[in-house]
């Protein structure tokens, strides 16, 4: 249970009832024998028996495991079953889409909402330029819409990396990985940045 170290973000899926594969936000909290803590941002109403997958990530690999929850404790803390395995799979990830639109964004640690530029976009994450400076590692929520795609996309993500543009210091560009794209979103962006690099492809 190396992997599992406090504060890694995860995110919760549960199993029954959700055929879009619908997810929150979490961070790990502890391990102990018998249990793993997570602090939950109460986006899924969740009860004890209940059965959910967990998913985090880790450089290109998502990592999986099955569990069920044990007990609620304060403040959306969960306690959950700890699991006798851990799935391993390697993203799929395409080459990047150039992709230009308004989104918005709020962040775990700070009050407010917030607006920035979308510069492209790939099956596991964006690129934006904004004039909020991000801290690594932060936790943040997405909300903007693939007319073409259909598709509303509201989900978390982890700062990956945030520097100031070149030729404007109070700009800064962002690398956001999602982590809790629901699984039904997650197909209709894949099928989008398709035909998208088709025709790229096609115009090359």
């Amino acid at each position: 249970m190396g992997l599992l170290q406090k504060d890694l973000p995860v995110s919760l899926c549960p199993g029954l009832d959700n055929p879009e594969g619908e997810k929150c936000q979490g961070r790990l909290q502890g391990v102990s024998q018998t249990n793993i803590l997570v602090m939950s941002d109460n986006g899924l109403e969740l009860r004890p028996g209940d059965g959910l997958t967990v998913e985090f990530y880790i450089e290109k690999s998502v990592y999986r495991f099955e569990s069920t929850v044990e007990r609620l404790l304060e403040d959306g803390l969960l306690a959950l079953h700890k699991p006798k395995v851990i799935h391993k799979s390697r993203l799929r990830e395409g080459t990047r889409v150039p992709l230009e639109m308004e989104i918005h964004f709020t962040l775990w640690s700070d009050t407010g909402r917030f607006q920035a530029n979308l510069l492209d976009i790939s099956e596991t994450g964006i690129r934006m330029v904004g004039r909020k400076s991000l801290r690594k590692d932060s936790l943040i929520s997405l909300d903007f819409y693939i007319k073409e795609a259909r598709a509303r996309i509201i989900c978390q993500g982890i700062v990956a990396w945030n520097e100031p543009t070149q030729d404007n210091e109070y700009l800064y560009e962002s690398g956001i990985q999602f982590t809790t794209l629901s699984n039904e979103n997650r197909k209709k962006l894949g099928r989008h940045l398709d035909r998208l690099r088709a025709a790229m492809n096609t115009d090359a």
